[in-house]
């Protein structure tokens, strides 16, 4: 064997050291990358979100209820009245949307809820749903 084992080491810790340099910037330029495109991304979500105007009605007293998009929950209330209305912040696709309803009515026997979903187009979709003491429904709006 030829030449210093602490000689080779120096070496190899040159050639890594002098490979790193240029891998670490490379990554450095695709962080600020994702970073912009992330920042354009949520822009454009802000551009197109919409106010969707939605009016719940209940035909018994509540205890609770919450409406819940993509698994995000939109609006949560505790002891709402009969009718309840918001306007939600989210975008309205060709395809429409789902929204998730989870209500806790007071007493037993059969109760309803109708959901009125008016879009900032200004068509309205009108859907009810039905339960015994509590609902947990996914509402689809074309």
């Amino acid at each position: 064997m030829k030449g210093s084992p602490l000689v080779r080491a120096v070496v190899v810790f040159l050639v890594i050291l002098s490979l790193g340099w240029p891998l670490y910037h490379l990554s450095k330029l695709e962080e600020q990358k994702v970073a912009t495109a992330e920042a354009e991304t949520k822009q454009q979500v802000s551009a197109e979100a919409q106010l969707l105007e939605l009016e719940l009605s209940f035909t018994r007293e509540a205890k609770a209820f919450e409406i819940r998009h993509l698994g995000n929950v939109v609006w949560r209330k505790e002891a709402p009245g009969l009718q309840e209305s918001t306007r939600l912040p989210i975008v309205f696709p060709k395809e429409g949307v789902e929204l998730q309803i989870r209500a806790e009515l007071e007493g037993s026997g059969l109760s309803a809820i109708r959901c009125r979903l008016t879009t900032p187009q200004g068509d309205e979709y009108e859907r009810s749903v039905w339960g015994d003491g509590n609902i947990n429904a996914v509402i689809p709006f074309p």
